[in-house]
């Protein structure tokens, strides 16, 4: 029998992936001038699919034949490669304005490798209400924080679009956070995992 307390940590450790894989900062620093409302809807065609694999993960997992610590395994490599990348990595943004919704929005902004490992081990691992979270906290932030800077005040420093060059803080600094926090939830999946194995 799982104990209470460790299922809400393990739900919570998922979910901290989730946010670590989404990145919100370095999404949004990665396209400057791009509107909320376009970032919302590019959030919205990423989340097709990736609810997909996290609803079905049970199915995805046995049609590949993939056991739940060997997905946690790949989640936790992949998350920590990506968040290894985004420590070191120097925010640029990507030239061009009006960005495609799908292309380069939905994908491959948003809808990224790491994000649909944590979705799978979510959906795999805590059901349908676990990989439907994971979803939400994986996407819901970039829109929100694409609209929250366009309504910041001047105290909080230039927006996004004012940089023309690599990142100013607080997105250069919110990234690598992030960053090593993707490092250090995916370096405990990828332990979940193998002791699982």
């Amino acid at each position: 029998m799982i104990e209470p307390s460790s299922l809400a940590a393990a739900t919570l450790a998922v979910l901290l992936a989730a946010l670590a894989a989404g990145n919100p900062p370095r999404r949004v620093a990665s396209v400057p001038g791009t509107p909320p409302g376009r970032m919302t809807a590019a959030a919205a065609v990423a989340a097709v699919p990736l609810l997909v694999l996290a609803l079905g993960a049970g199915a995805v997992l046995d049609a590949l034949a993939v056991s739940r610590p060997t997905v946690r395994v790949a989640a936790g490599l992949v998350l920590m490669a990506v968040g290894l990348v985004d420590v070191v990595r120097t925010l640029r943004p990507l030239p061009g304005a009006e960005l495609g919704v799908v292309v380069p929005l939905g994908f491959p902004l948003l809808l990224r490798p790491e994000v649909a490992l944590v979705a799978l081990v979510a959906g795999a691992d805590h059901g349908a209400v676990g990989g439907v979270a994971a979803v939400l906290v994986a996407l819901a932030g970039t829109p929100l924080l694409a609209m929250a800077w366009r309504r910041a005040p001047e105290s909080w420093g230039p927006g996004p679009e004012a940089s023309s060059g690599p990142a100013t803080d607080p997105w250069a600094g919110a990234a690598r956070w992030l960053g090593a926090l993707g490092v250090l939830v995916g370096a405990g999946l990828l332990l979940d995992g193998i002791l699982a194995l």
